[in-house]
């Protein structure tokens, strides 16, 4: 888009820290294998040569917007006369809650979870276990993995696969309408997921998670998809702010 916008001449640069991008909106897609990976992904550096553009494989440390410049984490600097930012989010409380890293898929990095989901997969499949599967997170996107995870799981393990989704709130999507959030809970009964409400979780284990109220619950998989946060590069940089993200 920025390419057929640029007065002619212009100089246009991709900066990634990967070399593909994935669509989001088809991930739960792909983790049910409705869709396979390369379908819902597009290659960076093809896509940069096909626009005549320069592709950078790095990482964005800080934004100097008040001098032009961007700095990378190899310490590199990109000087630009107009700026596109899409630098996304990050899983919410990823590094503040024990054992998130250690013992669970987080959702973000999008371009990592497929290749975390197939990891596990086989791990378990060498090992003849069959997924108990906790969802941390009630929003859209816990709900659509929980769906997708079943049926994927369902289908490769040849088994019910035990499934349960864990709200801080009161029920799954708390902020969206009645109507709508009693059709998906209607939807999560059909297929036997169960959802625990208020559950604020405290640690995750290689056993499974624990909430601060003491409840503790078994999985042998935990997702991770507590919603999104600000990358640290925003904590970096000069631009103006809106709610904790870039303006």
């Amino acid at each position: 888009m920025l390419k057929t916008m640029a007065p002619a001449g212009s100089k246009l640069t991709m900066v990634c820290e990967g070399d593909r991008s994935f669509y989001s909106g088809m991930l739960p897609g792909s983790t049910a294998a409705i869709y396979k990976p390369d379908q819902i992904q597009v290659e960076l550096k093809p896509l940069a040569k096909w626009w005549n553009a320069d592709f950078i494989e790095r990482r964005v440390e800080k934004i100097i917007g008040n001098e032009n410049r961007i700095e990378l984490d190899n310490g590199e600097a990109v000087e630009y006369d107009v700026l596109a930012i899409n630098v996304g989010s990050k899983t919410r409380n990823t590094f503040d809650t024990p054992g998130v890293l250690e013992h669970s898929m987080t959702t973000r990095p999008i371009n990592d979870l497929l290749g975390k989901i197939e990891k596990k997969e086989q791990e378990l499949l060498d090992k003849n276990i069959t997924p108990k599967l906790i969802v941390c997170g009630a929003g859209w996107a816990g709900v659509e993995l929980s769906f997708g995870f079943k049926n994927r799981w369902r289908e490769v393990f040849g088994k019910e696969i035990d499934t349960t989704i864990l709200s801080r709130e009161k029920s799954v999507l708390p902020h969206e309408k009645d109507i709508l959030r009693e059709q998906v809970e209607a939807k999560l009964e059909k297929q036997n997921i169960n959802v625990e409400t208020h559950c604020d979780v405290s640690e995750v284990t290689a056993e499974g998670v624990k909430c601060e109220d003491g409840r503790e619950f078994d999985g042998n998989v935990v997702v991770w998809s507590t919603g999104a946060e600000p990358q640290p590069v925003i904590d970096h940089s000069d631009l103006d702010m809106s709610k904790g993200y870039f303006r």
